[in-house]
């Protein structure tokens, strides 16, 4: 299976890690995939040439609602899964994340919470054509945008007296 990996444009360090990291994560799964660095706002000229009806967002966090938001203005029907049991976990509490949650729903947009994906289906003409999650949900996509965040790269810090907190991330003041 063949995947197109789309990464925010910049010459940063903090871009190149990122697509260094699509390549390695992806290489992992035994997946080839191609990596296109692009502006944000390029992106939603890019979808609007593909043309697609369906699409599967995976992560529930400011990027990942970025993306469901411009898929659905461009008429896609998305889907968000979230493995949190609630939207943008990292900055709003159960009550906000609910009503963001209805808003998305009211927009058309599905949410699906407390669940992982954990395959990737081809379609008969060789693209994506759905994924599945860990409790056995399919969703049916032609598109899979990957927005799942950030998890800070500490373990060569496990055994030195830098203090990190609950996350892995380093402790700063």
């Amino acid at each position: 299976m063949k995947i197109l990996c789309v990464v925010e444009h910049g010459n940063a360090p903090s871009t190149r890690l990122r697509l260094r990291d699509c390549l390695d994560y992806y290489a992992g799964l035994g997946v080839e995939a191609t990596v296109v660095p692009t502006r944000r706002s390029s992106v939603t000229e890019r979808l609007r040439v593909l043309k697609l009806s369906t699409a599967a967002v995976l992560g529930g966090g400011p990027l990942g609602l970025e993306w469901a938001h411009a898929l659905r203005e461009q008429g896609v029907r998305v889907t968000i899964v979230e493995r949190f049991p609630r939207l943008l976990p990292r900055a709003l509490d159960e009550a906000a994340s609910h009503l963001v949650v209805t808003r998305l729903r009211h927009a058309g947009i599905e949410v699906v919470l407390g669940e992982e994906v954990i395959s990737a289906y081809p379609a008969a003409h060789g693209g994506i054509g759905a994924v599945s999650t860990n409790t056995g949900r399919a969703v049916a996509c032609e598109f899979v945008a990957v927005a799942m965040g950030v998890v800070p790269n500490t373990e060569l810090l496990a055994q030195t007296p830098v203090e990190l907190v609950p996350s892995g991330a380093v402790r700063v003041s």
